[in-house]
């Protein structure tokens, strides 16, 4: 109280990672679904293979508590950009991986290496949207 004048507030630091946002799957629908082991496998390999043509390095790929959806048989992925918009992705097996993926970061190349692009995913309305 007495004495020197108090410290000016900390000043705030922000850096850009080398590295593209990281994905979320939610880690008690990777645990449950059949396919949980070889989405997560097959999810890691195409960011690194797409991520290291261009020379950085792949997102992280978090584990998340239950994001509360709970789809029989489907992991919950989601992004920044997806969280952003209110969406998650579903994914039933390895095969849907590439599609999620260009869902899950859309700046990131993640089609086959000949350049056509990956396969876009279905929507699913939950019924909370406009009309």
């Amino acid at each position: 109280m007495f004495g020197s004048p108090p410290d000016p507030a900390p000043r705030v630091r922000i850096v850009r990672p080398r590295r593209p946002p990281a994905l979320f799957a939610c880690g008690k629908c990777l645990r449950k679904a059949e396919e949980g082991r070889a989405i997560r496998r097959a999810l890691k390999e195409v960011l690194s293979d797409r991520t290291a043509e261009g020379g950085r390095k792949p997102p992280r790929l978090a584990r998340t508590a239950c994001l509360g959806l709970c789809p029989k048989g489907a992991v919950v992925l989601a992004s920044a950009a997806t969280l952003a918009r209110g969406e998650v992705v579903l994914v039933r097996d390895a095969a849907e991986v590439a599609g999620a993926a260009a869902t899950l970061l859309p700046g990131l190349r993640t089609g086959p290496p000949g350049g056509q692009a990956a396969p876009a995913t279905g929507r699913i309305d939950n019924g909370e949207g406009s009309s």
